[in-house]
């Protein structure tokens, strides 16, 4: 027999489980409880945002994981790094690249703090889409923040500029590594 525990339902909570349905790639279950938090006057955090954004994207719902991102559904929370960072890591994911840079360029404008989590979840998206100027754009934007690439950044940059047969950039990246 089961023994059932009165559990206040709160923010808290309600973000534990949207983690875990994110966890779970359970993307429609977060959103319902996501919807439960605002249809029932509870306090939504930019945390229970963040956690609906990662379902959707590891659910492979980028469109939505996109709207939640664009259309925060509390005019009272502000994307943060984190929020971005799922946003343009999801964008990345499924090779919507515009997206990636335009969320990047949100960044900049709303004063988050961009991390070589940021910088490489852009730079990924553009290498598959061998849009090798802008990879390089980006290195230089993470050498102007003293932001560090890591090898698997500077691999995809490389991968980028090796596909667009840029062979000279190639070069210059290597010997920046």
């Amino acid at each position: 027999e089961m023994l059932l525990l009165s559990v206040e339902l709160n923010t808290i909570c309600c973000n534990a489980s949207i983690s875990a349905c994110a966890n779970s790639r359970q993307w429609q279950t977060a959103l319902q409880i996501l919807s439960h938090m605002l249809t029932a006057a509870m306090q939504c955090s930019v945390t229970s945002i963040n956690a609906a954004i990662t379902a959707c994207s590891k659910g492979s719902e980028w469109l939505i994981a996109h709207d939640l991102f664009w259309n925060m559904p509390s005019p009272h929370i502000e994307p943060d790094t984190i929020t971005s960072n799922a946003a343009i890591s999801t964008h990345e994911k499924n090779r919507q690249w515009r997206f990636a840079v335009i969320a990047l360029q949100n960044m900049s404008e709303n004063t988050h703090c961009r991390s070589s989590v940021t910088l490489g979840a852009v730079i990924g998206a553009l290498a598959q889409a061998v849009n090798w100027r802008a990879v390089v754009g980006c290195l230089q934007d993470m050498t102007a923040s003293n932001i560090e690439a890591s090898d698997a950044i500077c691999t995809a940059a490389i991968a980028a500029c090796e596909k667009g047969t840029r062979w000279s950039v190639v070069f210059s990246l290597l010997l920046h590594m």
